[in-house]
């Protein structure tokens, strides 16, 4: 039938000419059973036709069989008779395959009895390893199309073929099937997402199958997703047909993970500063200890640590970590330390450290003790600045006679009277003076000196003048209450206690050594030393919004809710001021020398002196927060500090910012927003270290090559919250008709899966035909039966 001249004779011009499979089909089928009655028929009509002429019986015979032939012929001319090559067009249907990319997949709290707790991408990568045949070489009646989703959805590469190589399977381009002895599934690329956006994923999986048969979605997911799907997604996929059959990854029950929330620290210091580290922790569930370190990354030396018992129903713990004074002339310039969590069974390790630096500034603390008579206070003060060697103080006495010599490292003749003059103190102790030996110039130059400069001021109770005569004065707004500033004295001895203000600012640690805090002596009314008996009664109620209760004092004996405050610190500009409610610290010698009233002055002078470091270039730039989040402001402020002859303050300052590579993100034009100072915002594009530069003319230079720098973080970090979500899984897959499939050591999930997925494929017959019963084959056999019968008849000489 493939020779040319079987082609002809059957008259085949478009069956391909190497077609197997050839049959015989009909253009008009007839039933079997009209078969049966059309060809008996014909033989009837046949026999009927020569039963009665005048003939031999076998010549009638060959004649009525040749004329049952030829109707029989016809009949068959009347069905239609064809060629028919057999072929199918078969549609495919399509399974998508939605495999979770974020960051939450690096969580590891998947137990793992060889290697401790196992990731969720590894659990992943197990069982995309395992899967048969099925999902690598799916035949003609599927096709398997793999996509990974976190903030969007994306083709995903997989490595499939024997040699390694890379492919990645779409619905537009269709990755040619892998063959049954290929490696394993492996899925390309790291984890990196920022959020797991479910619904998104599954609109994009009706998309590019709209119109395709769909057998249904499998995905592969810890569930934590911020972006669930709505009910009409849910009735779109009903509609479709489509299940959700859902993989979950992760614990079942939650880890819990316990992680640095935020750090707050000093951006300046001076070298020999015992300098505090404030560690907000945020627990999600976990118990047990763990310990909090503030490492130096320059030699991994331990700067402080403490231990941590978290609590699973307490959301955020704080601390405060302290790192002792440095002796050495080499802790200088910018340090980089670590604040690390240490502990067992951590859920997240990637929110276990944070890092952050600090500028190490090497010369004394510099200060101006202005006082009105030689109280004892004075005395014991007095002399602890003088022999402190990280202190430069200049003292003076007001009630001294002309020719005393005034004391300190420095001492003054005079008080300043000038803004560069004030500026040469890094903060500025006013005892018991009166208000009229300061003057409202003086006064205006102590409040800017704190507010702009971010010097430091401590006021120090007195029974004639301190605060009483500071009424309707300028410092009166520095101070950190209100109201009459006539104070009563309270009744009876007090003690003194600590807030957690002074725990997290890290001060008022008086005992040293391995018993760092406060000593429980200073609770304890049987030692007559640590009882104060002359202070101040300051109503709580009076307190401005801003001040904060460093120290208070309780009844010795007596009721012990009679509480008030001893130490007021509160904020004011860029500095900060303290109120000290008594004057009697120096009593705590009686019981321990020194130690005690020196460490409490000095660790309040020093923590004054932290903002009063800031002020020491000519320009400050500041950048707040230092913990940015992306897409949220940040405040940036520049303040020209000493006037320099010959510079004009602009009216407004470019600040540069550039990341972590040092590429130019952004330049922000910062306004005019006071006397020599310029502030404005900036929103962070991207996540990571910026560092900020100012690029104005004159003042970058006048900076020195200042470079403030903040970490941005983004807000919808899921690492946040990494538990997995399986309840929100199974009811995804309940809704719209799918099955969850838990992972477990039995190899072949996917082919289990796999299993279940309904056989979607349209098969559509399509045979090439050609007819036969026009094809000279027909025409032939007709003819020769036609001349048979003829010529029967000529020779039986029948007409």
């Amino acid at each position: 039938m493939n020779t040319a001249f079987g082609r002809w004779l059957l008259g085949l011009r478009d069956l391909p000419v190497d077609a197997g499979q050839l049959q015989i089909a009909w253009e008009r089928p007839i039933p079997g059973w009209m078969w049966f009655l059309g060809i008996a028929t014909c033989v009837a009509i046949a026999v009927w036709s020569y039963s009665r002429l005048d003939a031999g019986r076998r010549a009638r015979g060959i004649l009525a069989t040749a004329r049952a032939g030829l109707l029989a012929l016809l009949l068959v001319a009347v069905a239609g008779p064809m060629i028919e090559l057999p072929r199918e067009l078969i549609e495919p249907d399509w399974v998508a395959v939605l495999v979770d990319r974020s960051r939450s997949m690096q969580v590891r709290d998947g137990l793992d009895d060889a290697s401790g707790r196992r990731s969720r991408e590894q659990d992943l990568q197990r069982i995309l390893e395992e899967a048969g045949p099925a999902w690598r070489n799916p035949g003609e009646t599927r096709e398997v199309v793999w996509l990974g989703f976190s903030e969007g959805v994306f083709d995903l590469e997989t490595v499939g073929d024997e040699n390694g190589d890379t492919e990645a399977s779409t619905l537009e381009t269709t990755t040619p099937p892998l063959s049954a002895g290929s490696a394993p599934i492996i899925v390309g690329g790291e984890a990196d997402g920022w959020r797991t956006r479910i619904a998104p994923a599954l609109e994009e999986v009706l998309r590019r199958t709209a119109g395709r048969p769909l057998a249904g979605v499998v995905l592969i997911s810890d569930g934590r997703t911020d972006s669930p799907p709505d009910r009409d997604l849910i009735r779109r996929m009903i509609g479709a047909a489509a299940g959700v059959h859902t993989i979950p990854l992760g614990a079942e029950i939650p880890v819990g993970d316990a992680g640095i929330n935020k750090v707050d620290a000093p951006r300046r210091a001076f070298s020999k500063d015992a300098v505090p580290v404030a560690v907000r922790l945020e627990n999600r569930g976990r118990s047990g200890m763990v310990k909090v370190t503030l490492v130096d990354d320059r030699d991994g030396s331990i700067l402080d640590s403490t231990e941590i018992e978290l609590d699973p129903d307490q959301p955020t713990m704080d601390t405060v970590l302290t790192a002792a004074p440095s002796r050495s002339e080499e802790d200088t310039g910018t340090r980089r330390w670590s604040v690390r969590i240490e502990g067992e069974d951590d859920l997240v390790p990637e929110n276990n450290t944070v890092t952050l630096d600090i500028e190490f500034v090497d010369r004394p603390l510099r200060v101006l003790y202005v006082e009105g008579y030689p109280r004892w206070e004075y005395r014991y003060l007095k002399n602890l600045l003088v022999r402190e060697p990280s202190i430069e103080s200049s003292v003076m006495l007001l009630s001294a006679d002309r020719d005393f010599a005034q004391e300190g490292n420095t001492p003054l003749a005079r008080l300043p009277r000038t803004a560069e003059e004030f500026a040469a103190f890094d903060l500025i102790i006013l005892g018991d003076i009166p208000s009229g030996f300061l003057t409202d110039s003086r006064q205006r130059l102590i409040q800017e000196q704190v507010a702009r400069r971010g010097g430091g001021l401590v006021m120090i109770a007195g029974p004639r003048s301190m605060p009483s005569s500071w009424s309707g004065t300028p410092l009166a707004d520095l101070l950190p209450f209100t109201g009459n500033l006539e104070l009563d004295r309270r009744d009876g001895p007090v003690l003194t206690r600590p807030t957690d203000v002074a725990t997290r600012l890290g001060v008022l640690r008086l005992v040293l050594g391995e018993d760092y805090g406060w000593p429980e002596a200073l609770s304890d009314a049987s030692y007559g030393w640590s009882q104060l008996q002359w202070v101040q009664r300051i109503d709580p109620e009076r307190l401005k919004p801003t001040a904060e209760i460093l120290a208070e004092v309780l009844p010795a004996d007596g009721d012990p809710a009679d509480v008030t405050p001893l130490v007021l610190g509160m904020r004011y500009g860029a500095g900060q001021v303290l109120y000290v409610a008594t004057d009697e610290i120096w009593r705590w010698r009686y019981g321990r020398g020194e130690l005690l009233p020196e460490q409490f002055w000095v660790q309040l002078l020093r923590l004054l002196g932290r903002e009063a470091v800031q002020g020491d270039q000519p320009v400050r730039l500041v950048v707040e927060p230092r913990q940015a989040v992306i897409g949220r402001p940040v405040r940036i402020t520049v303040d020209l500090l000493d006037a320099i002859s010959g510079l004009l303050p602009p009216d407004s300052v470019a600040v540069e910012a550039f990341d972590g590579d040092g590429v130019l993100v952004g330049t922000v034009e910062l306004p005019a927003s006071g006397e020599a100072s310029w502030a404005g915002t900036w929103i962070p594009p991207e996540v990571g270290s910026v560092e900020f530069r100012i690029a104005q003319p004159g003042l970058s230079a006048l900076a020195g090559g200042i470079i403030t720098t903040i970490e941005v973080a983004r807000p919808d970090d899921e690492l946040r919250d990494a538990d997995a979500d399986h309840d929100f899984l199974a009811t995804l897959s309940k809704e719209t008709g799918g099955f969850v499939y838990l992972p477990d050591e039995t190899p072949g999930l996917l082919d289990r899966v796999h299993e279940k997925l309904p056989n979607r494929a349209i098969v559509t017959e399509q045979p090439l035909r050609e007819r036969i019963w026009t094809s000279p084959l027909f025409f032939t056999l007709f003819l020769l039966l036609a001349t048979l019968e003829w010529v029967g008849r000529r020779l039986t000489r029948l007409d």
